[in-house]
C-alpha cells in the first residue's frame, strides 16, 4: 500500500473512532467522552455474569477524570446552543467534522470505515 492510502485509512479510522466515542458518551447521558467513568460499564464473563469495570480493575472512582474546572468547561462547550437543533447525528457531524455522519444511510452502503476515502464514493 502506498503511504497516501495508509494515511487515508488512518484518517478515516480516527474520524470513525471519534464519532463512536461521542455516541458512547451521549448514550451514557454525557456530552463528552472524557466525562464517562468506569462505573458506567459492566464486563461480561463467559457465563453471562457481569462485574462492574470499576470493581474488576480496582479503579478509583475519580481516577482518569479531568479536573472539576475542566469538566465544567467541557459541559459548557459541548452543550447545544438554545436555538441549535439537538439531533445526535448533526451534533456528531459538527463535532467530528464527519460529513458522513449527517447521512443516515452512510453506514448502510457496505463500506468499511477504515477504507480510504476514495473507495467510499
Amino acid at each position: 500500500m502506498s503511504p497516501l492510502s495508509l494515511s487515508l485509512c488512518a484518517a478515516n479510522y480516527i474520524v470513525t473512532l471519534r464519532k463512536d466515542l461521542l455516541r458512547l458518551s451521549r448514550g451514557c447521558g454525557l456530552h463528552h467522552p472524557a466525562l464517562v467513568t468506569l462505573d458506567r460499564f459492566d464486563i461480561l464473563d463467559d457465563r453471562f455474569g457481569s462485574a462492574s469495570a470499576l470493581d474488576l480493575f480496582s479503579y478509583g472512582r475519580d481516577w482518569g477524570l479531568p479536573s472539576l474546572e475542566d469538566r465544567r468547561e467541557l459541559e459548557r462547550i459541548m452543550q447545544p446552543a438554545p436555538n441549535q437543533q439537538t439531533d445526535p447525528q448533526t451534533a456528531i457531524a459538527e463535532t467530528t467534522g464527519d460529513p458522513l455522519a449527517e447521512d443516515s444511510n452512510a453506514e448502510s452502503d457496505g463500506a468499511w470505515p477504515w477504507q480510504p476515502a476514495s473507495t467510499l464514493e
